[in-house]
């Protein structure tokens, strides 16, 4: 179900803040309506930068990434392997559910 693949997910993206190799990650589930956002704007400008450019090694995609026309420049750092994550965490899920929220729209996951 799409509220069990949201688990793994927001599971997986607290490990990359835990780990340190994020200090923060912001995940918004827009409204049917309201999906137009400063990120769709971002991935638009590099949407037309990549369309300019011939890429054919992860460098080159790094290289016009950062040297793309988006400010703040954006930092790219490499994930270079994942495991089987779900297989991982589903041992450590509880069942409790979130309380005293009506809609899940947007989680913020901070390094302390």
């Amino acid at each position: 179900s799409l509220l069990q693949e949201n688990r793994y997910l927001l599971s997986f993206l607290s490990a990359l803040v835990d780990l340190g190799i994020f200090r923060e990650i912001v995940l918004y589930f827009l409204l049917v309506g309201h999906t137009g956002n400063s990120v769709d704007q971002l991935f638009s400008i590099l949407t037309q930068e990549f369309k300019k450019a011939e890429m054919k090694t992860i460098e080159e995609l790094e290289e016009i990434i950062v040297n793309s026309p988006i400010s703040p420049k954006p930092e790219v750092e490499r994930l270079l392997f994942t495991w089987d994550w779900k297989g991982f965490i589903s041992d450590h899920f509880s069942d409790k559910e979130l309380s005293n929220h009506s809609f899940y729209n947007a989680f913020s996951l901070v390094s302390e």
